[in-house]
Order: structure tokens, then C-alpha cells, then sequence
């Protein structure tokens, strides 16, 4: 029984990547005839190409789309601790007091 469901599932897959492979050789041929009649690239094609401008641009400049920790700079911070209640800790009045009167 069990071989039956492997002989299934292997023609499921290869139903599966043919139906694929003929959208994409499909869409491949149609895209460049509407490229080669309009001149318009597939956005496909624009869109890879955009990408890989943005990347060769940070690239040459040196620069990463991802901000990079620098090793030479170190932040001192002074560590306090937070009260839980905020209105306790506040020095200064609330405007609400000063309008009673």
C-alpha cells in the first residue's frame, strides 16, 4: 500500500513542476514578445534591475543598506532605577492641580 502512495505523490510532483515549468516558459516567451513589440522590459526585469542598482550604488560607495555597529565608539550611560509608579516620582506638579483653586 505503501508504494502506491509514493507512485501517487511522485506523479502529484512531477504534475506539479511540469504545470510550473510551462507557466514560466510561458510567461518567459510572452513577456519578451510584448518587450520586443512595446520596447516597455517586463517589470519582472525592471524591478531586478532597480534592485541591482541599489546594491552596486552601496557597494561602491562603501556604504551598507544595514546599519553597521562601530567598534571605536562607546556610549557611558548612567543607570537609575525607574519608579512604578511615574506620578509618585514626579517633582514638579501636574496641570491639573494648578487649575483646582
Amino acid at each position: 500500500m505503501t508504494w502506491l502512495f509514493r507512485l501517487l505523490f511522485a506523479f502529484v510532483g512531477v504534475v506539479f513542476l511540469s504545470i510550473f515549468l510551462v507557466a514560466w516558459v510561458s510567461y518567459t516567451v510572452w513577456a519578451s514578445l510584448r518587450w520586443l513589440i512595446t520596447g516597455r522590459k517586463p517589470r519582472l526585469l525592471a524591478m531586478w534591475e532597480q534592485y541591482h542598482n541599489l546594491r552596486n550604488a552601496f557597494d561602491h560607495r562603501g556604504a551598507s543598506p544595514f546599519p553597521q555597529p562601530q567598534s571605536d565608539d562607546v556610549v557611558d550611560v548612567e543607570a537609575r532605577r525607574v519608579p512604578d509608579d511615574p506620578a509618585a516620582s514626579s517633582s514638579s506638579p501636574s496641570p491639573k492641580s494648578e487649575n483646582k483653586g
